[in-house]
């Protein structure tokens, strides 16, 4: 059986990864606050990029079923470096070559829009589990998952596997999830200003890998094994992150265009001079 406590910390969790973010972000164009432009690119790169870390991670566990089963720790760190790559290479790319306003408002808008994404991605997750919570409780997951062992679909080992997953979640490690996920939303904002204080000064490869290790750093820290350790050292990356990009604000500023020369105007003004 399931603890009314953890099916309330579920449904926390749903408000704050998926009512939340939904609200602040509409509130926050409605006012004029974030760029709604380039907010949507931000929710477009990240659909795309969840796409690819979807193919990757089915390929990766094609090629190493037992390594992804085992959950090990060397699955967490490719995972981590695969899906740090794709993130930033597709916010880079959005960043770069599909937003023509270089402001930090642009940057924080389209980080926005990555990191609103995410949280409502957890935020489904969550009520995934908050429906399966009450299929266990019912008793209506051992008479659905009785049915797929008749048929063969699974056997009984991976069905009891697939139930203690769930009845051994606590509200700790609920708690966990939820706070991962709010400080790699700050991670992923922060990232889309990395890149475009690079992207200003001509040198957006440098931006990009950057916002790379920001996200690879984050996903190995939230693979440590110890609860209270992945949470401070997630909380301390995602924090860090922010702090650095407000204090990048006067420096995400477009390079200045070099004046056009008009060739008659300064063949008058020469002759003006030589008079």
């Amino acid at each position: 059986m399931i603890t009314q406590s953890v099916i309330a910390t579920t449904l926390i969790g749903i408000v704050i990864t998926g009512l939340i973010p939904i609200i602040g972000g509409i509130a926050l164009m409605a006012m004029g606050k974030i760029k709604a432009s380039s907010f949507w690119a931000g929710v477009l790169a990240y659909i795309i990029a969840i796409l690819v870390t979807g193919i990757a991670a089915v390929i990766l566990g094609l090629a190493a079923p037992d390594m992804v089963m085992e959950g090990s720790a060397a699955y967490g760190i490719i995972s981590s470096l695969i899906n740090g790559v794709v993130f930033a290479l597709a916010m880079g790319v959005c960043v770069k070559s599909c937003m023509k306003t270089r402001t930090f408002n642009a940057a924080l808008s389209c980080g926005l829009g990555f990191a609103v994404s995410y949280a409502v991605t957890l935020a489904i997750s969550f009520v995934s589990v908050y429906i399966t919570f009450g299929n266990i409780n019912s008793g209506a997951f051992d008479v659905q998952y009785a049915q797929f062992v008749k048929m063969g679909v699974f056997d009984k080992e991976t069905v009891n596997m697939l139930k203690a997953a769930y009845t051994e979640m606590t509200v700790i490690t609920i708690v966990q999830q939820i706070l991962i996920g709010v400080f790699f939303a700050a991670a992923m904002a922060a990232a889309a200003v990395f890149i475009m204080r690079f992207v200003c000064t001509g040198k957006a490869f440098l931006g990009i890998c950057a916002a790379m290790g920001t996200f690879v750093l984050y996903g190995i820290g939230s693979a440590i094994p110890n609860v209270f350790a992945a949470i401070i050292v997630t909380a301390a990356i995602g924090i860090a992150a922010l702090i650095f990009a407000v204090r990048m604000k006067e420096q995400v500023t477009p390079p200045e265009k070099a004046a056009v020369i008009d060739p008659f105007l300064n063949s008058v003004e020469n002759a003006k001079n030589e008079e």
